[in-house]
């Protein structure tokens, strides 16, 4: 299989090709129209060939890097790489950081130990939310 053409200049993306054990394979294997009844069977034979190959991890890498959202790519099927994206996705979200009235709900939202520096700024904002209410008033 050799894939969509990829204007990369890396040696490391040309050299997983090289010794990528679809090489010689039929790349139609390697894309299952659908994912019932004979496209199970064939992304599962896709996979077999995957799973011997040297390259793996680079190839299964790429796909995920690239956004590549149709066929067996790295032994993973398209659904199985979109839930990684999704969890890599999350996990790089940035988290509240303690000291922030944000900090403070993403503790208690948890049930986790509520730190000296997320008390404080939970407080100062009821404070100043006190103080804003009465100047209403």
């Amino acid at each position: 299989m050799t894939g969509p053409k990829v204007s990369d200049s890396s040696n490391r993306a040309k050299n997983w090709r090289d010794d990528a054990a679809c090489r010689e394979e039929d790349p139609e294997l390697f894309f299952p129209l659908g994912n019932t009844g004979t496209a199970i069977t064939q992304a599962e034979e896709a996979r077999a060939i995957c799973r011997r190959c040297p390259a793996i991890e680079a190839c299964g890498e790429w796909a995920l890097a690239t956004g590549q959202d149709a066929g067996v790519w790295g032994g993973m099927t398209e659904d199985e790489r979109r839930t990684i994206r999704r969890r890599r996705s999350r996990k790089a979200a940035p988290r509240p950081e303690c000291g922030t009235v944000e900090g403070y709900q993403r503790h208690s939202k948890n049930g986790q130990h509520i730190d000296d520096l997320c008390l404080a700024a939970h407080t100062e904002a009821q404070v100043a939310k006190g103080r804003a209410k009465a100047a209403v008033s």
